[in-house]
């Protein structure tokens, strides 16, 4: 049976490993990936306290701006 079969046999381990090696890097690419997202949070987190601080102290300023009297 096994010469038979030793081709198919050769051919089928081959297309294993590259498949396990496809979803080993795809793996590896999704911690990569989730790894650096809280990161990517902070960030985004320091700039929008800036920009509501900036925000709140311009409307604070305009509003202690006297009106033009006529």
């Amino acid at each position: 049976m096994y010469p038979l079969f030793r081709a198919s046999f050769y051919v089928g381990i081959n297309i294993g490993s590259a498949l396990v090696n496809i979803f080993i890097s795809a793996f590896n690419l999704a911690v990569s990936l989730l790894s650096t997202v809280p990161n990517l949070f902070g960030i985004i987190g320091v700039i929008t306290f800036i920009i509501l601080a900036f925000c709140s102290w311009s409307v604070f300023r305009l509003l202690r701006i006297k009106p033009v009297e006529e």
